[in-house]
């Protein structure tokens, strides 16, 4: 309110200046770009064992940090390794690659496995899975698969309940990570 004041040229009018500036300030912030998405990533991992999900020429990573949303990923920390996809999928990351692709150029993917049986924590007096929490079968998963770091919706916190069973809830810091481009 106070920046509004100050930014007051003439007191002649004052409510069509307060709606002038105020209607400036909208249209900095509605036409101020997207950033770009930027991911750092920290430490790189040998490569020795060849696999489906990635070639030998691919470098794997323990670890990356997605600025736009200030998550950090590490897939040798077991607390680091769950995220909601955009889709609301749980999914545990198995490994974090930089795929080389024919002109030299390279690209983060995360090869995870999706957790199959998701059931709210509780119904009453809402149902969790609004707020995004769940008890998951640690025993139902599916097939490694391969998703962009753009699909990335939330961290999750993954808490052990019993040997075939975890609570899985979200750690919502910011909205999700709409500003990923391609």
């Amino acid at each position: 309110m106070g920046e509004i004041k100050k930014s007051i040229k003439s007191a002649k009018y004052p409510l069509q200046e307060i709606t002038n500036r105020i209607k400036e300030k909208q249209n900095i912030f509605i036409t101020t770009p997207l950033k770009p998405f930027h991911s750092i990533i920290v430490k790189e991992l040998e490569n020795r064992i060849p696999s489906i999900s990635y070639t030998l020429i691919d470098k794997l990573f323990e670890s990356i940090i997605l600025s736009n949303s200030n998550i950090y990923i590490n897939v040798l920390k077991e607390s680091d390794k769950y995220i909601m996809l955009k889709n609301n999928s749980v999914v545990k990351i198995i490994h974090i690659v930089k795929k080389s692709k024919q002109d030299q150029d390279f690209e983060v993917k995360l090869i995870v496995k999706k957790y199959l049986n998701l059931t709210p924590v509780f119904m009453r007096p809402i149902d969790s899975s609004i707020i995004d929490s769940y008890i998951v079968d640690t025993q139902i998963l599916s097939n490694n698969f391969e998703i962009d770091i753009c699909d990335i919706k939330y961290k999750c916190v993954f808490i052990g309940i019993a040997d075939d069973k975890a609570i899985v809830t979200t750690l919502c810091h910011k909205l999700s990570m709409n500003q990923c481009t391609d």
